[in-house]
């Protein structure tokens, strides 16, 4: 009898080991684990769709509104070090501080279901992605949203023109009476009042970097 249990607990064994998949010879096979790497340690080279915060060299930066005139006003804003172009776009949307319009009444046109958002810095051409439910396309404003955007983002170091995307891709602008074009410049658009605005940039200097003043003239 004990020799029957024990050729039972055998064959027992070997049925479950079989149908695991475990082998049952005397070979050892090997389980392939690439396709449990991603699991422990995924894949870091792979985009996750996050945007690269662009620092801006400055300490104080022009944002411009409208204002009573229906005219593009700036008004000169301090930021703390580690600032980023998309701080400034959403100040932008913020709109002007009660002191800011102490001398003047200013308002935004980028209006915060556009969600406007900095998607692309290359070549000197600055992208701006705006929510498709806002219509920024067909706003009676977009002059005075694509003013705000490249008079305040097109001083900026790096940045030479701009341009402004929804889901159907770039949104075409004519600052003249030229043919709407996909990005503008602030000399394009010539509507960005000439100001002179002192900012302390950090001028990289071989590994070293010296701090100086430099007054910005639009």
């Amino acid at each position: 009898m004990s020799w029957f249990r024990a050729m039972s607990a055998v064959i027992a064994v070997a049925v479950v080991a079989s149908s695991c998949g475990v082998p049952t010879d005397n070979d050892v096979e090997l389980i392939d684990t690439e396709g449990f790497a991603a699991l422990t340690d995924p894949d870091t080279s792979e985009s996750t769709g996050a945007t690269t915060p662009f620092l801006v060299q400055g300490d104080a930066f022009a944002l411009y509104f409208i204002n009573g005139n229906q005219e593009l006003e700036s008004v000169v804003r301090p930021f703390a070090e580690g600032t980023t172009q998309a701080d400034l776009v959403q100040a932008l949307v913020d709109g002007p501080s009660v002191g800011e319009q102490a001398d003047a009444v200013l308002v935004t046109r980028l209006q915060p279901t556009a969600a406007p958002r900095i998607v692309r810095n290359e070549s000197g051409t600055l992208t701006i992605l705006v929510a498709d439910e806002a219509e920024v396309r067909n706003d009676e404003n977009l002059r005075d949203i694509f003013g705000q955007l490249v008079c305040t983002m097109g001083r900026l170091v790096g940045v030479d023109r701009v341009a402004v995307e929804d889901g159907e891709g770039p949104i075409p602008f004519s600052p003249g009476d030229g043919a709407p074009q996909p990005t503008v410049s602030i000399e394009e658009y010539g509507g960005c009042e000439p100001q002179s605005t002192l900012l302390t940039t950090t001028v990289p200097d071989g590994a070293d970097s010296t701090t100086v003043t430099v007054a910005e003239d639009g």
